[in-house]
């Protein structure tokens, strides 16, 4: 095998996740190679938080089931998988063999966040031959010297290095590490025609979409204040509880689902970095409600896009001044194209000087 990848690609049914690491395995099939997602999915919860986090499926048994045989069904069209590696000896003692190994997207740099980031499994620790290389990995934050440093040791021996803040590149070249790259999360890789390509039919009219993936009362306040003023019926999904008011609340969605819901919706109210993106590349009207952790991505985003004023800081003057004003896209595709191009080239040369 040419290239193998490993990164989040299916923690428990996330859309964003799926589709970044299928985007990546995707245009990497597209530039000639034989590539693979290594199905590495440990479990890091111990039984008590194990019991807590499935207990919502207990509940909602038939909405987990169709939610995860969609789920299934995208990476069976979308992507090729290795044999499940569930257990980091496992991986250790017999990682697939190929010539390049990337690990790439989500927030798989930053132990303070997700157990990822302390595993050495996604600094590609399992490598014994080949060359090694990282693709749009997020360390999700300012971190402190310390863990930086940490990082970078554990990474010194990678020909090539990219990571998806530009803050977070700064870190890394001061904790002494030379031609680190910026470039955005895998989705950009395709272009717009790629996704509608997987848009299902628009089943809500014309309708707000509401994705969050947090859930507090001053979300809940600005997304009924912002619903509103929209005026329209609010549609939302995201987990099995909600986590605002709205007229419908799906709990079934799969990928397409969650591409077709972005791509049909009138205004968007969301805190995710992925529906953000693909707001982005389809052109919708969205507000970002701002989170505590993990942020710095999405931050970096809307400053390429100069979106920055899409951020709602909380006041009722930033809440309808947003609402009554519109992104002129002309704008946001020109900037973040070459930003794009950049992403493209980085991997595409990388590849081409490995294998």
């Amino acid at each position: 095998m040419d290239v193998s990848i490993i990164t989040i690609h299916d923690p428990d049914v996330n859309y964003g996740s799926t589709l970044q690491s299928c985007a990546t395995y995707n245009y990497i099939k597209q530039l000639g190679y034989d590539a693979q997602i290594i199905d590495y999915k440990p479990q890091y919860l111990n039984l008590k938080k194990r019991i807590k986090k499935e207990l919502p499926k207990l509940l909602f048994l038939k909405e987990a089931a169709i939610r995860r045989r969609k789920i299934n069904h995208y990476f069976e069209h979308y992507a090729t998988l290795t044999r499940r590696y569930s257990t980091k000896e496992d991986l250790f003692s017999n990682p697939p063999e190929s010539k390049v190994y990337i690990t790439g997207s989500d927030v798989i740099w930053n132990k303070h966040v997700n157990s990822e980031g302390g595993d050495p499994s996604f600094y590609l620790s399992f490598v014994n031959k080949g060359i090694k290389m990282s693709f749009s990995p997020s360390m999700g934050e300012l971190q402190p010297e310390e863990s930086v440093s940490e990082i970078a040791e554990k990474i010194s021996d990678f020909k090539y290095i990219s990571v998806r803040e530009e803050a977070s590149r700064k870190q890394l070249v001061q904790a002494g590490l030379n031609n680190v790259f910026c470039t955005m999360d895998p989705v950009f890789l395709h272009d717009k025609d790629y996704y509608v390509k997987q848009v299902g039919n628009n089943k809500y009219g014309k309708y707000t979409l509401v994705y969050l993936m947090s859930d507090t009362v001053e979300k809940r306040q600005t997304v009924s204040k912002l619903a509103s003023i929209y005026g329209n019926q609010t549609v939302a999904f995201g987990g099995f509880r909600k986590k605002s008011d709205c007229d419908v609340f799906i709990r079934n969605a799969g990928v397409e689902d969650f591409l077709s819901l972005i791509y049909y919706a009138d205004r968007i109210i969301t805190d995710s970095f992925h529906c953000i993106s693909f707001s982005l590349i389809f052109n919708k009207q969205f507000v970002y409600l701002p989170s505590i952790d993990s942020s710095l991505r999405i931050e970096n985003l809307l400053d390429y896009a100069h979106l920055e004023k899409r951020i709602l800081k909380g006041s009722d003057s930033d809440l309808s001044g947003l609402a009554e004003s519109d992104i002129d896209y002309s704008l946001v595709n020109e900037a973040l194209q070459k930003h794009i191009c950049d992403t493209r080239a980085y991997l595409k040369n990388a590849l081409e000087n490995s294998i």
